[in-house]
């Protein structure tokens, strides 16, 4: 029985090699591959009005322009726009990343905060701190005479808030920005 069983599998890895080796050859020149990529899960997405590969394809942003934008993580950042026509006029939005399976991705609002710089009044986009907050990411507005003197002068200030998708404003006290950029 033993033998039996041996001889029908190596009957059928044999038929198995002869129908490979009859076959057309796998990268056979002239027509398209498709490489997938095993391990990678991309969920579908359908279309939708909220998610925007660019804020000025938003109805409501037209206007607005990049400025910066800060990773969270895989699925959330912080971006930073601008108004074209007075950029002193500034959102901050705490975004979703959605990765589409060409590698770019595309964005959603999940909290925004407009501000209006005055004069001599800067955003900083890296990140500040409390000293009893070491782990939770701010974002500040700062005073001076120029963008790259010691962030001292602290004069508004946002916790980003992921576990309910928030930019919470928060007391200027005891938050510290880095000196650089």
């Amino acid at each position: 029985m033993k033998n039996l069983i041996l001889l029908f599998v190596f009957v059928f890895f044999a038929s198995c090699q002869t129908q490979l080796s009859n076959s057309v050859p796998f990268f056979d020149e002239g027509k398209p591959v498709k490489v997938v990529q095993a391990g990678v899960n991309f969920s579908s997405f359908s279309v939708s009005k909220n998610w925007y590969s660019e804020i000025s394809e938003l109805e409501q942003f037209e206007n607005y322009e990049e400025e910066n934008g800060i990773l969270l993580g895989k699925e959330h950042s912080i971006g930073t726009y601008f108004y074209s026509k007075d950029p002193k006029e500034k959102i901050i939005i705490l975004e979703e990343i959605r990765h589409l399976p060409n590698g770019e991705a595309t964005f959603r609002n999940l909290d925004m905060v407009k501000i209006k710089l005055e004069d001599n009044q800067f955003l900083t986009t890296s990140f500040c701190s409390k000293e009893e907050f070491d782990d939770i990411p701010f974002l500040a507005v700062f005073e001076s005479n120029l963008p790259t003197t010691p962030r001292k002068n602290i004069i508004k200030a946002w916790e980003i808030q992921l576990d309910n998708f928030r930019l919470e404003s928060i007391s200027v006290k005891d938050i510290q920005c880095p000196d650089e950029f």
